[in-house]
């Protein structure tokens, strides 16, 4: 059955079977409880077998099955996804798709593409791999987008400058 998976900032993730939300109220309805001074920051949906990537402002990033965390009720809190370091933060998550990449994109605007096989399968709750190194010429991770050939990615400098470029 689908399940939508959440992501938090301090590497928290939720599944929730889609079923949860089929009775909304007016005053809407509660999808995760968050503990104090974290935010949601992705959301996906997964069906069984599909794989999950998360990726941290330090350049690091974890894969594992969505079977590694359990379904659990909507007011639940969810279980580590990533383990992070002293001042590090989850930038991303997908569900990954076969034949994408992942597009890394840094504060000091250097992006770069990495095939999905690059990326070992892990267990839920590690620190993961380096995705990119994080340095004074690159700066930390701002996000991660899964993309193919075929995508644009549109950009915004802090000067309000739009970039726009064909990801092949």
């Amino acid at each position: 059955t689908d399940c939508i998976l959440l992501c938090t900032r301090k590497g928290q993730v939720k599944k929730t079977t889609l079923d949860a939300y089929s009775n909304p109220r007016r005053s809407g309805i509660i999808a995760i409880n968050l503990a104090e001074g974290d935010e949601l920051i992705a959301a996906g949906r997964t069906r069984p077998g599909s794989e999950v990537l998360i990726a941290s402002r330090l350049g690091k990033s974890i894969r594992f099955p969505e079977s590694d965390a359990r379904t659990m009720g909507r007011t639940a809190g969810g279980v580590r996804g990533m383990g992070l370091g002293a001042g590090d933060e989850v930038v991303g998550m997908e569900v990954l798709s076969p034949g994408a990449t992942i597009l890394t994109l840094t504060e000091n605007g250097f992006g770069k593409r990495t095939p999905l096989e690059d990326y070992r399968i892990q267990k839920r709750g590690g620190t993961g791999i380096i995705t990119i190194r994080v340095s004074a010429r690159n700066g930390p991770v701002l996000g991660i987008a899964q993309v193919v050939d075929d995508d644009e990615v549109m950009l915004i400098t802090d000067t309000g400058r739009v970039l726009r470029c064909k990801v092949k």
